[in-house]
Parts: C-alpha cells; structure tokens; sequence
C-alpha cells in the first residue's frame, strides 16, 4: 500500500511554447511538499527535453504528447522512464493534424 503519493502534471517547452521553466517548477513544488512518493507526466514535444528531465528530478517520470510513441522506456537512476506512453492524437492524422494541412505546409515550406 502506498502512502502519501503525488501524480503531478509539467508542460515542456522546446516547440511547445513559452511557459515557466518545468525543472524549476516542479522542484520548488517537490521542495515544499513532505511526499514520499511520485509519479510526473512531462508533456513535452522532445524526448530529449523528456530525458533531460528524469535526469533532473528524483521521481519516477513517464512522457506524454500528441504524436507517435517512441516506447523508449528504461530504467534511470534506478526509477522509471518512458519518453511516450500514449499517442493521443486521431488515428487518421499526420501527427495529430489532418493530414492535407501538414502536407500543404510540407509542400509550401509554411
């Protein structure tokens, strides 16, 4: 049975936009609060920005986004990885957009 558990949510920034940096965030938080255990969802476009993170943090992180799944899961610093656990987007799509408007700005350089 687990205790006092946190399943906390960060949104990346490479290709995303521009929000708060998510390493510091989410180390303040986890230095506010007494939990003992965690789980983060990292939101984030790269695996690289994903990676990056579970080297940052002490707690298990598991990747999300829109796209296809890399399933490049592993385990670091002796907890939990994955870069992308789900592809959230339509079936029928290129990357989660219809696909004509992905071919057009293939095609347009737009």
């Amino acid at each position: 049975m687990i205790n006092n558990l946190l399943i906390l949510n960060a949104i990346g920034r490479v290709f995303v936009g521009s929000y708060d940096c998510p390493f510091r965030i989410v180390n303040e938080v986890l230095g506010i609060i007494d939990i003992n255990h965690k789980a983060i969802d990292f939101h984030a476009e790269t695996t690289s920005e994903k990676a990056a993170f579970v080297w940052y943090l002490d707690g298990s992180v598991v990747g999300t986004y829109t796209h296809e799944p890399t399933v490049d899961s592993r385990v670091v610093l002796a907890r939990a990885f994955t870069s992308d656990v789900v592809m959230m987007s339509p079936i029928n799509s290129v990357i989660g957009s219809e696909p004509v408007d992905v071919l057009e700005r293939f095609l347009s350089q737009a």
